[in-house]
């Protein structure tokens, strides 16, 4: 931006203030304080002909010069030394640019503003801050830790890999779930919070392993925090499972075949689900769960216990934890376990000896780096898992013909035959060409016969809606088989 402008010095600010080390933490502390001031979210990118620049634009918000640079200028000087700092604005009046420079001297910082023709601007809008990275790589970094931003909670979730690129500050302290490292503007982020960051593809990832197996993932959004007061997160949890169930056909899932799963504070909710829900699974998985009453330690509000839940209409169970989990006592778990045996209900139980808190698949590829978190004794749980959803749902079934059948073999014609078998009669091909009528052109038809039209109406450019389709198979149904 500079670059297209002649700039000239406008005001020269300068402020005390001790050095300090400028470090990946204290980056998003400034940016999300920045943020919350302007009350605008900034949109992230890198500079096209600088690949070692990041930018943030600030759109639809406006401030005084002078109330900026005391609020934030000692800060972004204080960046300065590791990423440079430069903010560009527009007076809205005279709609000239304006640039601020942050720079630090020892125990002094320098705000230089510079405009087109000198004068000092009272109020910019529509601000662009760019930093400057040492290296391109470095810059690939912070636009990715910057891009993952929950500028809400403070908190970003991004691939261990960033941390590394970052000089491994990226949240060593915060490894769990273990996939993703995070880096929070707070000092301690509860669970909740760092799961809340995760993007959605990020969560997809976790359960690839139940995916690789062939099982539909659907990944539940939960109210957290100041929301999370029961029975907020199971009446989230119901509203889901209705949808699922409402959708179940569409989505290509058995609507009888459902379980849940979670961990931890997840792995409550999950036996809530079994054994309170309005619209309760079909089995529930929990990994080391919190089954007992629990209030404080990470939670905002008080849990009801499990246990005392659990009833003839309580869901088959697996259950697995660790002996040495330091977090949520294995005794969570054995008392769910004594409570379903006690009333009859179906379940698998591992109780594993060594093993700390929150290891998941406890793979490598899933340990954040740590040691501790690769133990392949616990890793068995999933396996083990797995056997126990096919005694609960049985294999799932493989005895159908790959084969569409024509209209000849099936006596009728119909959007589930070959349209091959039919095209050569023309109320057919009449039929069709009224709701289908790009079929008149070779280049669709020749593909489409290769199909049954309910296939097909997959690839069509207009694709018919689910009553226009019947509406299509009745009145082919109506024509007699030639």
């Amino acid at each position: 931006m500079k670059e297209l402008h002649v700039y000239q010095p406008a005001n020269c600010i300068q402020l005390d203030s001790p050095a300090v080390n400028p470090t990946v933490r204290m980056l998003l502390t400034v940016l999300y304080e920045l943020q919350h001031w302007l009350k605008a979210a900034p949109i992230v990118s890198r500079d096209t002909e600088n690949g070692s620049t990041v930018c943030l634009l600030f759109r639809d918000c406006a401030c005084t010069g002078e109330d900026l640079c005391q609020m934030f200028g000692s800060a972004l000087a204080d960046l300065s030394p590791r990423w440079k700092a430069d903010l560009y604005g527009t007076e809205p009046c005279s709609q000239e640019a304006v640039w601020y420079r942050f720079a630090r001297e020892e125990a002094q910082c320098w705000i230089r503003e510079s405009t087109l023709s000198g004068r000092q601007a009272e109020t910019i809008q529509s601000l662009c801050l760019c930093l400057t990275c040492g290296s391109s790589h470095e810059a690939e970094a912070v636009q990715q830790l910057l891009q993952a931003m929950d500028w809400k909670r403070g908190l970003a979730a991004v691939e261990w890999k960033c941390g590394d690129s970052l000089g491994g500050e990226s949240g060593r302290e915060l490894p769990e779930p273990g996939l993703y490292c995070y880096e929070s503007v707070f000092e301690c982020p509860e669970a909740e919070a760092c799961l809340a960051a995760l993007s959605l593809e990020q969560k997809v990832r976790l359960w690839m392993a139940f995916l690789a197996e062939g099982y539909n993932a659907y990944i539940l959004n939960y109210s957290v925090m100041e929301h999370a007061e029961f029975p907020h997160p199971l009446e989230d949890a119901d509203q889901a499972m209705a949808l699922i169930r409402q959708k179940a056909e569409d989505w290509n899932t058995d609507p009888g075949k459902i379980a849940s799963i979670g961990f931890s504070a997840g792995g409550h909710l999950s036996g809530a689900m079994g054994t309170m829900g309005k619209e309760r699974p079909n089995a529930m998985i929990l990994g080391y769960p919190v089954t007992t009453p629990h209030k404080g330690a990470g939670l905002p509000y008080p849990i009801p216990g499990l246990c005392d839940k659990v009833d003839e209409h309580t869901v088959p169970a697996f259950l697995f934890a660790t002996y040495d989990d330091q977090l949520v006592p294995v005794e969570n778990t054995i008392k769910m376990g004594q409570a379903l045996s006690d009333h009859g209900v179906p379940f698998e139980m591992h109780i594993f000896q060594k093993g700390k808190h929150g290891l998941a698949l406890a793979k490598q590829f899933c340990s954040a780096g740590y040691q501790d978190n690769i133990n392949d004794s616990v890793a068995a749980w999933f396996p083990l898992c797995i056997k126990w959803l096919e005694t609960q749902f049985h294999p799932f079934p493989a005895d159908l013909e790959n084969k569409i059948p024509t209209a000849q073999e099936a006596g009728v014609y119909s959007i589930d035959v070959l349209l091959d078998s039919m095209w050569k009669n023309e109320a057919v091909r009449q039929t069709v060409l009224a709701m289908m009528p790009k079929l008149e052109d070779p280049l669709y038809a020749d593909f489409a016969r290769t199909f049954y039209l309910r296939k097909y109406n997959e690839y069509y450019p207009e694709k018919l809606t689910k009553a226009q389709l019947l509406a299509l198979d009745d009145a082919l149904r109506a024509i007699p088989v030639k």
